[in-house]
């Protein structure tokens, strides 16, 4: 067994976990704690006044002598470190223009006294104009769009005429064939290290729909529920908990995979070249960035716009499409530039999903160049990693010893409230930082290096060496995601910070060598298996698109929302379900459509036969 059929086998277990969880509280002296959520409905706030969603954190009014109640909070906080704070509560409520206050005082008969530390308010029934950039996005959307449907039905009509090769401009118009794309799709790629590392294509289907886990957890976080306990609870379950743990741990997988088909595409040019020029290098950072900036260039487009906060979003979550707006405006460019994971530090990312692809670039950009410079100055290319990883290291060890961490990034409701969530310290550090996953990169990239020089060796070929594959690329992740639950004294949690992503990356990346190299049996065959290389061909689309999926069905909501095990059930499948459908369509629509024009107009890396190799990652 692997880590990926017991993530699997954990996500079944920690659903039907979750069916046996209960509405009720899990202590009984909660109940009379401050409520976590509490919502006033839109409809009931009068025309003109505003509706505001704040974020209010009690103190005892005399700190001296603290009321009951207050120690109750303390005590629920120190001795639970991964539920919902319970001296931070969060409200919508409805107030006149003029009479907003930085006290909330629903508590102050018990000694508690509230200090709203953030306040998102819009005005109820303000009927405001299509701005000018709504009409913009419109138009171009419109225009794309109805190029796509022209271009199909004109192919359509000439399919398997004479004319249609005849004109140059069918040329063109044949990239946006939705046929063509699903051909592309169901096609798999013949070459030998495609069908060696087939299996990749799996792994990447499991890995993002575990991913999809994790973020509907989040929303689940998000939702105003009459009872949070709900989702505290199926996080505390030890398997369910078990693989939320993971969640912060699980996107290592994509950079041990980005790094190592780096690596074959570089050394199969070393090999077929000679050497590896300025030039060419040029052309891969140049592919690179153009292959990844359509999906990132919608994504700032649709999220500069109004269209989700003000015509989709109803008043209770509209704080949330409202800010991500916001953090749009002002940082855009810093997505375009592949740079946006730099804006946790001021908490302003647009699109914070995206942090993935802005590590992975930078790492992929630093990864070529110093390939490069290895083959141009003939200085071996582990002093060029080996600096990298040690200022990785350093620069984590020191900031976790001089801020104030809280610990490895958790999953949990203790991460909240969202709108300080991605400055804090452990977001920071031990999350979306480059230094963060660079020693994974670095990893991927040895392994992808030696699978490169061995492809055609049996690397595993006696019992021994295959026992010690199964613990290794087993072991290594579960031990990773164990250690990364524990609260450690400083020192230790410094060690960890640099050492769980690498440790369990290094699981993962003895397991791909082991599959590419004629090991993994039933479980290499599950991974290419038609139906997971078909979504893991989708992949990268669905983790660009689905955030739309998951909060979509907050943005309609005007009332607190009653969990159970119906509604779990239903988000959960309709979130997976539908982020792979979208993914699907704007692979058809999008993906495809610019992979083929980029062939087209852009330069390739020639070989010595004169034929161009673009590996797209």
């Amino acid at each position: 067994m692997s880590f990926f059929n017991y993530s699997i086998i954990c996500l079944y277990i920690s659903a039907f976990q979750y069916v046996e969880c209960t509405a009720s509280v899990s202590d009984p002296q909660e109940s009379i704690l401050p409520a976590i959520f509490n919502s006033t409905n839109e409809y009931e706030c009068p025309l003109g006044h505003l509706y505001c969603k704040i974020t209010v954190t009690l103190r005892p009014k005399d700190a001296e002598n603290p009321p009951e109640l207050w120690k109750k909070i303390e005590k629920v906080n120190e001795n639970d470190h991964y539920n919902f704070r319970r001296d931070v509560i969060y409200r919508t409520v409805c107030e006149e223009k003029n009479g907003l206050s930085e006290k909330y005082n629903e508590y102050s008969s018990y000694g508690l006294i509230g200090i709203v530390k953030y306040r998102n308010c819009f005005e109820v029934g303000l009927n405001e104009s299509i701005p000018t950039y709504d009409i913009f996005v419109g138009v171009i959307v419109t225009l794309y769009l109805s190029v796509f449907i022209y271009c199909n039905i004109r192919m359509k009509k000439l399919e398997g005429s004479i004319e249609k090769n005849q004109n140059q401009g069918n040329k063109y118009m044949e990239v946006f064939y939705v046929r063509n794309a699903w051909k592309e799709l169901n096609n798999i790629n013949k070459g030998q290290d495609f069908q060696k590392l087939l299996f990749i294509q799996g792994i990447r289907a499991i890995t993002i729909s575990i991913v999809l886990l994790g973020h509907h957890c989040i929303v689940l976080m998000l939702t105003f529920s009459y009872n949070p306990e709900y989702v505290e609870q199926y996080i505390s379950s030890s398997y369910s908990g078990f693989l939320i743990k993971s969640f912060a741990l699980i996107v290592q997988t994509f950079y041990v995979i980005s790094a190592w088909l780096l690596a074959v595409q570089l050394h199969n040019m070393v090999r077929k070249k000679g050497e590896i020029t300025l030039k060419d290098v040029s052309i891969i950072l140049l592919n690179r960035y153009f292959r990844l900036l359509p999906h990132i260039l919608v994504i700032v487009l649709l999220h500069t716009s109004s269209i989700w906060e003000i015509y989709l979003s109803k008043l209770l979550y509209r704080y949330i499409t409202s800010m991500e707006r916001k953090r749009c405006f002002s940082g855009w460019w810093q997505n375009l530039l592949f740079i946006q994971n730099w804006s946790c530090f001021n908490g302003e990312m647009c699109s914070p999903g995206t942090w993935y692809l802005a590590v992975d670039t930078q790492l992929f950009f630093m990864v070529t160049l110093f390939f490069y410079f290895s083959h141009k100055f003939k200085i071996h290319i582990k002093y060029f990693l080996g600096m990298a990883v040690l200022l990785a290291v350093g620069s984590q060890v020191y900031t976790v010893m001089t801020t104030t961490f809280n610990g490895l990034l958790q999953f949990t409701p203790r991460m909240m409230p969202p709108e300080g969530a991605y400055a804090a310290p452990e977001h920071l550090y031990s999350y979306t930082t480059t230094a963060g996953s660079l020693v994974t990169y670095v990893i991927g990239f040895v392994f992808g290096s030696f699978y490169s020089e061995n492809k055609q060796r049996d690397i595993f070929n006696t019992t021994v060496k295959k026992f010690l594959w199964i613990p290794a690329s087993f072991g290594l992740p579960l031990i990773s995601i164990k250690c990364y639950s524990y609260s450690l004294p400083r020192v230790i949690e410094a060690i960890m910070t640099v050492t769980l992503r690498p440790l369990f990356g290094l699981g993962f990346a003895v397991g791909i060598l082991g599959m590419a190299t004629n090991t993994g049996g039933y479980l290499k065959k599950f991974l290419e298996s038609k139906l997971l290389v078909f979504l893991g061909n989708i992949s990268y689309c669905v983790y660009m698109f689905h955030s739309a999926v998951l909060f979509f069905s907050l943005m309609f909501n005007t009332e607190m929302t009653t969990f159970n095990n119906s509604y779990f059930w239903k988000t959960l499948i309709g979130d997976i379900v539908f982020s792979f459908i979208i993914g699907f369509v704007m692979f058809m629509i999008l993906e495809y459509p610019c992979i083929r024009l980029q062939k087209m107009f852009l330069p390739q890396v020639k070989m010595m036969n004169g034929k161009s190799k673009e590996k797209t990652n």
